[in-house]
């Protein structure tokens, strides 16, 4: 069973409309949690492509208030109502956002007919969804934007016989041991590494949004199973990305290769390669043989 399982919902702009789709990535748990981050344009088409229901969405991240990451809302948001949602849902996002939802609704005169809560995210931080925890940190764009963490602490698990041969099997104690890594019973400390079969271990992945290279990225990406990572431009363009506040796939490779991931998966794609994007693939497996070009819809599973 996969940790998590994830869709890439736009990679690029460089398909006609109506077929073109922009960033988004949805991911879920094997403990259920539903998350999407960002949503551009024609967000609520493409989840539906994929065999994903939107109203099945537990809270929406969003990392910057550019247009191409936000414009799908409006639409994601009032197809849910009028697709029957009631459950309440969680929108988090740097300053500004609340108001942008909130002036789409009075100039569309539409109210949901659901619980909307959001949320302002502002430098580092972390909230708790079910099971996994979702962190976010600032990233080098050319407005306030944020890159997201997601991660999942797989429990350790207990070895019948060795819990047997400590006399604990089947006792309540096991919760605190494995919350507190030692008991005392009848005057013996019995530790969790003793009766361990098989350790804790943390399961990660980190979607950037738009942004320059940043240390934030690397630093926030260390050791885990993928980093979603943008790749505007290859490296003759080096100086047109940096400027405004995006990278190559070069840099992209450095950052996943500095961090130790698992797998490095570019997304959002200048136009001007038509379609082809090899030139970016090429050079991002130069610096890191572990890169895959996104692809729309293509899922992603960690472990």
């Amino acid at each position: 069973m996969h940790v998590f399982k994830s869709v890439l919902l736009g990679t690029s702009a460089a398909i006609p409309l109506p077929e073109r789709m922009l960033p988004g990535l949805y991911v879920e748990s094997y403990t259920g949690e539903k998350v999407l981050f960002d949503a551009g344009e024609g967000t609520q088409l493409q989840l539906r492509r994929a065999g994903l229901n939107p109203n099945r969405i537990d809270a929406i991240f969003v990392t910057h208030l550019h247009g191409d990451h936000i414009f799908g809302l409006p639409g994601l948001l009032q197809y849910m109502s009028l697709t029957g949602r009631t459950r309440s849902l969680i929108i988090a996002g740097p300053r500004g956002l609340e108001d942008f939802i909130l002036s789409s609704f009075k100039a569309t005169r539409f109210t949901p007919r659901y619980p909307l809560y959001y949320a302002e995210v502002e430098g580092w931080g972390r909230a708790r969804l079910g099971s996994v925890i979702i962190e976010w940190f600032p990233v080098c764009h050319t407005v306030e934007s944020y890159g997201y963490k997601v991660i999942h602490r797989k429990r350790a698990k207990l070895s019948r016989e060795k819990l047997a041969e400590k006399g604990i099997l089947g006792s309540p104690i096991t919760r605190r041991l494995i919350e507190e890594g030692a008991v005392e019973v009848d005057g013996r400390i019995i530790r969790l590494e003793e009766v361990v079969e098989e350790g804790p271990q943390d399961y990660c992945l980190v979607y950037t949004g738009d942004t320059a290279p940043c240390g934030s990225v690397v630093e926030e990406s260390r050791g885990c199973d993928i980093l979603f990572h943008e790749a505007t431009f290859t490296k003759e363009y080096r100086y047109e990305a940096w400027e405004y506040g995006h990278s190559t796939a070069l840099d992209a490779a450095i950052a996943a290769d500095a961090a130790g991931v698992g797998r490095l998966v570019l997304f959002h794609f200048s136009t001007r390669y038509k379609e082809d994007y090899t030139p970016l693939l090429r050079e991002a497996l130069e610096v890191f043989p572990h890169t895959l070009l996104g692809e729309d819809l293509r899922r992603y599973t960690v472990p």
